[in-house]
């Protein structure tokens, strides 16, 4: 069975969704201590099945199915380097990796954002404002970002229930 969320944002892909969903949350049910990634998800599905499983995966996790009570274990640097294993990466490198995936999660949520909205009565302004309010910062410097994909999402409306994020178009 589908909650009414559910519903409307895989309207149009439901059996496609609920497959993914179920295999995602077996995924998380076999071993709750660990996160499920993205990848290890992707890498166990067909190609024909890669969009709506990365779209089920977001929606899972941003709804708190999946991946919730986790934090990923930080390995002590005396520990690390004692066993012999490699070292942490830099926090310049972790750091490097943060802002394009923080601007992919803005995107991927803009999307699932649009698909919900009535685009009769909804402004870009306010959407701004859901982002925001949905990743507790400001995103005054994603404004152009934003402008960019409402843009193309409307240039693209009739494909609304199954548009990819442009640049983002497989992953």
């Amino acid at each position: 069975e589908m909650t009414k969320q559910e519903r409307q944002q895989f309207s149009g892909r439901t059996r496609a969704y609920l497959q993914a969903r179920n295999n995602i949350l077996l995924t998380w049910w076999q071993d709750c201590t660990c996160p499920v990634s993205l990848r290890a998800v992707l890498d166990a599905v067909d190609d024909s099945a890669l969009a709506v499983t990365r779209d089920a995966f977001y929606f899972l996790q941003e709804s708190g199915y999946i991946n919730f009570g986790v934090l990923p274990e930080m390995a002590e640097p005396e520990a690390a380097s004692a066993e012999g294993a490699a070292a942490p990466a830099a926090p310049e490198a972790a750091a490097a990796a943060e802002p394009e995936e923080d601007e992919r999660a803005i995107v991927f949520k803009l999307y699932e954002l649009l698909r919900a909205a009535d685009m009769e009565t909804t402004s870009e302004k306010a959407i701004r404002k859901d982002l925001q309010k949905h990743f507790k910062t400001d995103i005054s410097d994603k404004k152009q970002l934003v402008k960019e994909h409402v843009n193309y999402f409307i240039e693209h409306l009739e494909q609304k229930a199954t548009l990819e994020p442009k640049g983002y178009e497989g992953q």
